[in-house]
């Protein structure tokens, strides 16, 4: 039996012709050996399972989950708690006990100890942020993502509070994207090399080119690039306008209006704790007085780099 096996192997590796990128095979050519055994690599990698007292080779050659990974961190701001005076961003959700232990992305990932939510200064939580990424011949299809913190300083870490980013997949070119509950996503605007040595991707400035230009991110005064905030309602658009149906101004005054805390219906209530009507993350959400978040919207709008005359009219639309 043996011999016929690696019979077949060889046969395979004489008659197969194969041709791939090179992140997809790994090690090729390799041997690996220890005190017992020694197999050598003609095409991907070996698949082997260790029994008890035996190695048994399973097939040949196999590409299947990768053995590397990649390592990534990443730097990004959210306008709506950006300060221009500390460069810093604001941890008003934190401070309140806002921020939830449990992601309110898709995965659902849960922070690994309450003490990451205790850290203050610039590596206190902000929130969490979702990061992706994407085949670098598609930009539209997401290959591996996960939820993660955002801290004071811009930087993106794990559950724990201060590890990069890995993600199982080869070494190679990917788009790379990082979306937030309230603010427009922003994606890379070429393709990033990955590989087991940590890259670090920096949306807060322009040394990652962004899609969209200037309609891609917000810049501030101080040079500072930003996701853009007030995308009240991600599940139906992808857009920041204060004009027509899903107008922002709009569902934040039906959220006023409606919420059951608003006993008598006044467009004065407040909305206090983690919502997505809270655009300027304050931990607060109202459409009166001079800090509310209609207002805030309203500024973005009227202000935004793309927007040339000022109009109302004007929509900001995220790029992926």
């Amino acid at each position: 039996m043996k011999r016929r096996l690696l019979g077949l192997l060889f046969c395979l590796h004489l008659s197969i012709s194969f041709s791939q990128d090179a992140e997809v095979i790994s090690n090729l050519g390799d041997d690996i050996a220890n005190s017992t055994v020694s197999l050598s690599q003609t095409l991907g990698e070996l698949a082997v399972t260790d029994l008890p007292g035996t190695i048994t080779l399973e097939q040949g050659f196999h590409n299947g989950t990768p053995k590397v990974g990649v390592s990534l961190s990443v730097r990004v701001f959210l306008q709506g708690a950006y300060d221009e005076n500390t460069g810093l961003l604001r941890d008003d959700l934190r401070s309140q006990s806002y921020v939830p232990t449990t992601s309110p992305y898709i995965d659902a990932l849960e922070i690994t100890s309450g003490n990451v939510l205790t850290v203050s200064g610039s590596d206190a939580i902000v929130d969490w942020v979702f990061v992706e990424v994407r085949d670098r011949n598609l930009s539209d299809l997401v290959l591996a993502e996960q939820s993660a913190l955002l801290q004071r300083d811009g930087d993106v870490v794990g559950i724990d509070g201060v590890s990069s980013l890995d993600f199982d997949l080869y070494p190679g070119e990917y788009f790379l994207s990082v979306s937030h509950r309230n603010h427009l996503g922003v994606i890379s605007n070429t393709t990033q090399v990955l590989s087991k040595d940590e890259f670090v991707l920096d949306f807060t400035n322009g040394s990652i080119p962004a899609k969209g230009g200037i309609n891609g991110r917000w810049e501030f005064n101080d040079g500072a690039l930003a996701m853009i905030a007030g995308n009240t309602n991600p599940e139906v658009d992808s857009s920041v306008t204060v004009l027509g149906g899903n107008s922002e101004r709009l569902i934040l005054r039906n959220a006023i209006l409606s919420d059951s805390g608003n006993f008598f219906g006044t467009i004065g209530y407040t909305i206090n704790g983690y919502t997505n009507f809270d655009v300027n993350m304050d931990g607060s959400t109202s459409v009166i007085g001079g800090n509310n978040d209609s207002l805030f919207v309203l500024d973005i709008i009227r202000t935004a780099q793309g927007n040339f005359f000022g109009t109302l009219g004007f929509t900001l639309s995220q790029q992926f």
